[in-house]
């Protein structure tokens, strides 16, 4: 379920039903997009009804969305049993995907999707970090952060510097 809060009450207010758990969610006008990870889709919530309006099939295990200047949707996909993840870009309008860039490895679990200042995404993927222009054509296949000696799991960026910071287990 998605739970509604009330921020001024501190209160749970609603819950909008869904089929499976959720990882993510953006908002896109009227309009929230959800990670249905358990179901390998999006969701598309009407925020003035709290109701589920549509859904947009994306890959196995969607765990991170975001929208880029341009308003697309893009769904960062895990993947499961050493299948299935995928970066994928999408109309949030039209609800058609607009390009799919699947991971090639049986040991790619790509994670942590997130847009930095000059338009790149940035994403973990077997410990490392890589950067992808959100014009690229094809998926980077060299490390821009090599992660050996190391074990990141979430990255940010500082909106005033545009540095990037990653969580480090090690």
């Amino acid at each position: 379920a998605i739970s509604i809060l009330d921020l001024e009450a501190g209160t749970i207010t609603g819950t909008i039903p869904v089929g499976s758990w959720t990882e993510d969610l953006v908002r896109s006008g009227d309009e929230a997009l959800v990670a249905e990870m358990g179901a390998n889709r999006v969701l598309v919530l009407d925020v003035n009804s709290d109701a589920v309006i549509d859904s947009i099939p994306v890959g196995r295990e969607p765990n991170s969305l975001l929208l880029d200047d341009d308003g697309h949707l893009w769904v960062l996909c895990g993947g499961a049993d050493n299948s299935g993840a995928r970066l994928v870009q999408v109309d949030p309008t039209s609800r058609s995907i607009l390009n799919d860039f699947p991971f090639s490895e049986a040991s790619d679990r790509p994670s942590n999707l997130i847009l930095g200042p000059d338009q790149s995404l940035y994403y973990i993927n077997r410990g490392n970090i890589y950067q992808m222009s959100t014009a690229a054509t094809d998926l980077p296949t060299t490390p821009f952060v090599n992660g050996a000696d190391h074990l990141f799991y979430h990255l940010e960026i500082n909106p005033n510097d545009g540095r990037l910071y990653a969580t480090d287990a090690i």
